[in-house]
């Protein structure tokens, strides 16, 4: 009678020799040459959440976001009509986007938001630029926090000429880093600025 017996994680090939079994990945793994994956039930997947909107408004743009728990997210930009830009915030509840109005600087014309960053849900700052029309069109850096009540806006940074800030990040509810340029002239610079430290 044949031994039909093999060893562990091997099958005997019909010229006797043992040869090793491709084993299936398991959950989670990466599959080796000539293996197939295995599902991953912990694999994220993206679906679009939509967005509040602005009722009048043919265009809204969001341009950053920041998250402190998956159901508190903070997303800001602007939104346009056919004689201005108005900064917007949009906040997030896990199901619905929400408009929460941004207070703009006295006398801005056009204002935008181009990056926000969060440490609690009731502790933002958002960073971006205005004008006025005293200002003919040129660009003033926007700075604004919200506090979990009421966006208010601060007092912009002191830069010669045209400057706007692009993206900002915050380690405290008071301590934050914004970066964007400056325009004076025909120069251009990148600025750096750090608040509440």
């Amino acid at each position: 009678m044949r031994n039909r017996s093999v060893a562990a994680g091997r099958s005997r090939c019909r010229d006797g020799r043992f040869r090793r079994r491709r084993r299936r990945p398991r959950q989670g793994e990466v599959a080796g040459p000539g293996q197939q994956s295995a599902p991953n039930s912990r694999r994220s997947t993206l679906r679009p959440a939509g967005s509040a909107g602005i009722a009048g408004s043919p265009e809204t743009l969001l341009a950053g976001v920041s998250c402190t728990s998956p159901a508190s997210c903070l997303g800001a930009g602007a939104y346009g009509t056919s004689t201005s830009n108005t900064a917007v915030a949009e906040p997030w509840n896990g199901t619905t986007w929400r408009i929460q109005p941004v207070s703009p600087p006295v006398r801005a014309l056009f204002t935008g938001l181009s990056d926000v960053s969060c440490t609690a849900p009731g502790a933002c700052t958002a960073v971006g630029g205005y004008s006025t029309a005293q200002g003919h069109g040129k660009p003033l850096a926007l700075f604004e926090r919200w506090n979990g009540t009421t966006w208010r806006t601060q007092a912009p940074p002191a830069l010669a000429g045209r400057a706007e800030l692009s993206s900002v990040s915050c380690s405290a509810a008071t301590a934050c880093t914004a970066v964007g340029y400056a325009l004076n002239g025909s120069a251009v610079q990148g600025v750096v600025h750090i608040y509440g430290v």
